[in-house]
């Protein structure tokens, strides 16, 4: 047998999706020492401080940048796949050239073949970064975008949009699934809409906050497998990882005395703030916040 104990902190492996632009490269920057590999490098071109691989963009130059990382010395900490959904068409094409074909249904002996081949070399890919994250303690930060699709529900009178990862599902093979179900957080990066006005008056118009949303609900896929607020609003100027960090191993902290530990640590004291914590000293989500506010005022 091999026995660990749970609970110690690891390294984080979250998929972050959304629209173009919303802020995903620039999140997976705020953690530490992070290199880039996939399709859309690109992405990370006007952002400082990110290494690239360049080789990387091919699905065969990502996995050899991949084994390259789990088998040689190096003193990265992060690992940011930019983009899934570009790796999978990546995929789809090679297999289409492969069978001579253009539609996967009719590659690999038909029947949904193609979809199945494309489904089994990322199977490959999610072993390879599991592996990276066990070997070498890396975060993986993994870059989706997203699609919508209507709805139409028994339970609602009406079809509503919903934004999912933009990557094939279907009942028989699931990439998206596997994904999913890969990571300890799926979060869905965009703005949040407000609705004003009744019946068919309503209308819904994006804040200028940009949210990262960790449950799921009827307008879009997201997942959390440690305790964290249903939305975390982003900043660019905030350090998410610090942020997220905080909420996935506050089991393993004492957020009170973390709180009045930064509390002393400020320049000039204000008793509201103090006050603001003792009346929250049994509230650990409302701690962590907090402290994330503290410790960019120390």
């Amino acid at each position: 047998m091999k026995i660990k104990r749970t609970g110690e902190q690891k390294p984080l492996a979250v998929l972050v999706y959304g629209p173009d632009g919303i802020g995903k490269t620039t999140m997976g920057s705020h953690f530490p020492k992070p290199i880039v590999l996939g399709p859309e490098i690109e992405g990370s071109d006007f952002i400082d401080g990110m290494y690239v691989d360049e080789d990387s963009k091919t699905f065969d130059g990502l996995m050899l940048g991949l084994n390259w990382l789990i088998n040689n010395e190096h003193d990265y900490e992060t690992l940011i796949l930019d983009s899934l959904d570009h790796v999978e068409m990546q995929l789809h094409d090679a297999i289409k050239t492969k069978y001579k074909v253009s539609n996967l249904n009719k590659a690999a002996g038909g029947f949904g073949g193609g979809y199945k081949e494309a489904a089994q070399e990322q199977f490959s890919l999610k072993e390879k970064l599991m592996e990276l994250r066990t070997k070498k303690k890396m975060n993986l930060f993994l870059i989706a975008h997203d699609q919508v699709k209507t709805f139409n529900s028994p339970l609602t009178d009406e079809p509503y949009d919903r934004h999912e990862l933009k990557l094939h599902e279907s009942s028989s093979v699931s990439p998206r699934g596997m994904w999913r179900e890969a990571v300890d957080a799926v979060i869905f990066l965009n703005r949040e809409f407000k609705t004003k006005g009744e019946g068919r008056a309503v209308r819904a118009k994006a804040t200028e906050e940009i949210y990262a949303f960790t449950e799921r609900s009827p307008a879009f896929d997201a997942k959390c497998r440690f305790e964290a607020p249903k939305s975390i609003e982003f900043d660019l100027n905030k350090n998410f990882y610090e942020i997220l960090k905080g909420y996935a191993f506050s089991k393993n902290v004492d957020q009170y005395a973390l709180a009045l530990k930064l509390y002393k640590s400020l320049e000039k004291e204000d008793k509201a703030i103090l006050k603001y914590i003792e009346e929250n000293k049994d509230n650990k989500k409302e701690l962590i916040d907090i402290n994330n506010r503290l410790k960019e005022m120390v």
